[in-house]
């Protein structure tokens, strides 16, 4: 079964949890990742999501309202936190598993309360973001490439993406059966392990590339 169908599903089956857990979804250019993840999954929780983000300020920042009282974040394109604060990273794990959060709105003052946010990154890139050896967040996924560039089959989806499609994927998601699933137990998929070795310290990759008797 789908790993991302099971995330997104214990959203919506358990609305007053979070998933304490991010997807990243890998994907070369038009695969349909925005078609999926940013409109059709965003309008399922259409008033409880914030699609197509992408300046990680809005969300890590000081003015960081965007995230109240959201249930879905899809950030767009993250190859812009290698040139953000590296705080940024820390802060994205702390909204990703906390459920308590400080929000501010610009003249604002700032105010303690629930974080519901789930988020899902969305990228082109093969090495998105950082991840470390010992990460316990993010779930690493790619998208298939077998309609990329289809500009016949997309056209096509966009004509079903009526009320009853959207009714009948609702149904599908809230009788999906999940009751095995643990959000916060990682895959290690072959895309994950491809973002740990990218991100391996110097003195690591000494380590690996070693063999001393």
């Amino acid at each position: 079964m789908s790993i991302s169908y099971c995330w997104f599903a214990n959203i919506l089956q358990h609305p007053s949890a979070k998933n304490e857990t991010a997807l990243i979804i890998i994907g070369k250019q038009g695969t349909g990742k925005n078609t999926f993840f940013t409109d059709i999954l965003c309008k399922l929780l259409e008033g409880y999501s914030n699609p197509n983000m992408t300046n990680l300020e809005n969300i890590c920042g000081k003015f960081n309202s965007s995230i109240e009282n959201m249930k879905l974040i899809v950030c767009n394109e993250l190859q812009s936190i290698d040139t953000t604060k590296v705080l940024n990273s820390d802060a994205l794990k702390s909204l990703i598993t906390d459920k308590v959060g400080v929000v501010e709105r610009k003249y604002k003052d700032q105010r303690v309360c629930e974080n519901v946010a789930n988020f899902i990154m969305v990228s082109n890139n093969v090495v998105p973001m950082k991840l470390e050896s010992s990460d316990r967040r993010y779930v690493v996924v790619r998208t298939s490439d077998s309609h990329m560039q289809d500009t016949e089959y997309f056209d096509d989806l966009a004509e079903t993406l009526t009320s009853d499609f959207y009714n009948h994927l609702f149904s599908y998601f809230m009788t999906l059966d999940i009751s095995k699933f643990n959000p916060r137990q990682i895959p290690h998929t072959e895309e994950r392990q491809t973002l740990l070795e990218a991100n391996k310290s110097v003195y690591e990759l000494f380590i690996d590339e070693t063999d001393f008797v």
